[in-house]
């Protein structure tokens, strides 16, 4: 699956910005991912797409949404949302910032973005179901 390195210096440009604004949106390979701190910064919260609809999102998605996830134990509990005036589909992360240090935010952000991937290909691959051939 892909994968993004987080490195030192971009820690702590996010802890800074994350303690002045709560929020932030990163560009990660081509996607952007949004973060946000709340709670006394006690719990964060991210957000990715991980599919985009032309004015619909097909039934084989719909299906590939319902599903679990087809790959083998995730290393964070995540939940997908469905946007259906936005045609999009998000993955997403809830969890406690307490005792957390740099190192296990990263992997955090890793093993998001690693999951963000595997749906992207997975529903990019349900979607290609509903393609009608058509010979020429």
């Amino acid at each position: 699956m892909g994968k993004f390195m987080i490195i030192e210096q971009d820690l702590k440009k996010i802890f800074q910005k994350l303690d002045h604004d709560q929020v932030l949106h990163l560009q990660l390979n081509e996607n952007e991912l949004g973060i946000k701190v709340f709670d006394g910064a006690s719990k964060i919260f991210l957000t990715t797409r991980v599919y985009k609809g032309d004015n619909f999102i097909p039934k084989s998605v719909r299906n590939g949404i319902a599903r679990k996830a087809p790959w083998s134990r995730a290393s964070i509990k995540t939940f997908l949302s469905v946007n259906e005036n936005q045609y999009h589909v998000d993955l997403n992360y809830l969890g406690l910032l307490q005792q957390m240090n740099a190192q296990s935010f990263a992997l955090l952000m890793e093993d998001f973005a690693s999951l963000a991937y595997g749906w992207r290909v997975y529903l990019d691959e349900q979607d290609q179901n509903d393609l009608i051939h058509v010979r020429v």
